[in-house]
């Protein structure tokens, strides 16, 4: 099961959160290789209001109807530069996760629900899915960089 909705968030809001994390970029962390890698930013370690507003939006159209008692795990601005990528795999452990493309000024780095579905990447598009029994992953970001906020339900 997933779920795609375009223009989730405006394009305004999303430069909004760019700009959160790049003012945040002190705090994030490397997840994966150094090389291939993402450059993650917790939203518990920053302040903005508008995350509880997206997050209790994506919860009340998605989470409560179609994912009976998930909680969230983890929430975060992800920064994918250019080169990274995330091999096939299965988020173990989780029931279901979301990514809003933040940006879509780059080249690759399209999510591809194996054997179902490539995402095509677009400024404010949410995506939701059983990220713990998909089989997905990201392709290689080829030019530029892709920006990404992302959530992981248990």
């Amino acid at each position: 099961m997933y779920f795609e909705e375009e223009n989730f968030l405006s394009k305004e809001e999303c430069k909004k959160i760019i700009n959160v994390y790049k003012d945040n970029i002190n705090k994030t962390y490397i997840h994966g290789s150094k090389i291939t890698g993402t450059k993650p930013l917790k939203i518990s370690d920053i302040n903005y209001s508008n995350f509880k507003k997206i997050l209790n939006a994506i919860e009340n159209k998605y989470i409560k109807k179609f994912f009976n008692k998930c909680i969230l795990s983890n929430y975060e601005i992800v920064f994918w530069p250019k080169g990274s990528y995330m091999d096939p795999h299965y988020d173990e452990g989780d029931e279901c996760g979301f990514f809003i493309y933040l940006n879509d000024n780059y080249k690759g780095g399209e999510t591809e629900l194996i054997g179902i579905k490539k995402i095509k990447p677009e400024t404010g598009k949410l995506l939701l899915f059983k990220n713990g029994n998909m089989l997905h992953k990201v392709n290689k970001v080829k030019i530029n960089d892709r920006y990404t906020l992302g959530g992981w339900y248990i």
